[in-house]
C-alpha cells in the first residue's frame, strides 16, 4: 500500500507516481506495470489550487504543466465536461449545500456515483464512485473513494478537481476547507504507457525536483 500525507497536492502527487514506479510489486493483471492500493491525504493544504469551479462548469490555469508537461489538454477538457455534469449541472452540489445547511453534524453527506450497468466492460465509467463530506471543528473535510486511478494522469485530475469541489462548497458553507482523503482500490499505472511513464518519473527526480 502506497500512503502519502502532505498539505501541497502537487509534490504528494509526484511522491506517489515515484513510490509507484519504484515498487517491486508485479501485478498479476498483464495490463499493468504497476499496482498497489493508495491512500492520500491532503492536509492543511498551503498551494494555490490550479483548477476552480466557475458557475456551471470548471476554470484551470497552466499550472498542471509543472507537473505533467506532456498530458494531452484533450483529457482535462474531458474531465471538466464530465465533473460539470455529475455534479454541477444536475443538483447535486446544491442539494448537498442545502442538505450539510439543514444538519451541518450529519455522516450522511454522501454523493453516489457508481451506477449498476458500469459494471458492462464495454461502457466507460468514472473513476471515483462515491464522495463524502462531513464538517469538522468548522471545515469541510471531504474523502473519495476510487475504484482505479492511472497515477500518471488521472490521479493528479481527480484530486485537482475534488479539491476544487471542496474549496467550492466550503465557501457556499462559509467554512474553511479541511482535509481531503483519496482512497485508490487499484493505483496502477499501464504497460502501455512504460516509456513515457519512464520520462515522467526521470522529470520528476530531476527537473520537478529543482
Amino acid at each position: 500500500m502506497i500512503y502519502k500525507i502532505g498539505n501541497d497536492h502537487y509534490n504528494v502527487a509526484a511522491d506517489v507516481l515515484i513510490e509507484l514506479f519504484e515498487s517491486t510489486n508485479v501485478p498479476s493483471d498483464p495490463e499493468l506495470l504497476k499496482e498497489e492500493v493508495g491512500l492520500i491525504c491532503i492536509e492543511n493544504r498551503k498551494k494555490d489550487n490550479w483548477v476552480e469551479v466557475d458557475g456551471q462548469s470548471f476554470k484551470y490555469t497552466t499550472a498542471y504543466k509543472k507537473f505533467f508537461p506532456d498530458i494531452d489538454l484533450n483529457i482535462i477538457k474531458i474531465a471538466r465536461k464530465y465533473w460539470s455534469s455529475e455534479l454541477l449541472n444536475n443538483g447535486k452540489i446544491e442539494w448537498l449545500i442545502d442538505y450539510l445547511i439543514n444538519f451541518p453534524f450529519s455522516k450522511r453527506a454522501i454523493l453516489q456515483l457508481w451506477k449498476d450497468d458500469y459494471s458492462d466492460l464495454s461502457k466507460s465509467s468514472s473513476c471515483i464512485t462515491s464522495i463524502f463530506f462531513r464538517i469538522k471543528n468548522d471545515k469541510l473535510e471531504m474523502h473519495s473513494s476510487v475504484r482505479a486511478n492511472n497515477a500518471a494522469s488521472l490521479m493528479f485530475l481527480d484530486i485537482s478537481f475534488m479539491l476544487a469541489v471542496q474549496d467550492h462548497v466550503a465557501a457556499r458553507l462559509s467554512i474553511q476547507s479541511g482535509d481531503y482523503y483519496h482512497f485508490i482500490n487499484s493505483l496502477h499505472l499501464y504497460r502501455s504507457e512504460e516509456e513515457r511513464v519512464g520520462n515522467i518519473y526521470k522529470y520528476l527526480k530531476t527537473e520537478y525536483a529543482k
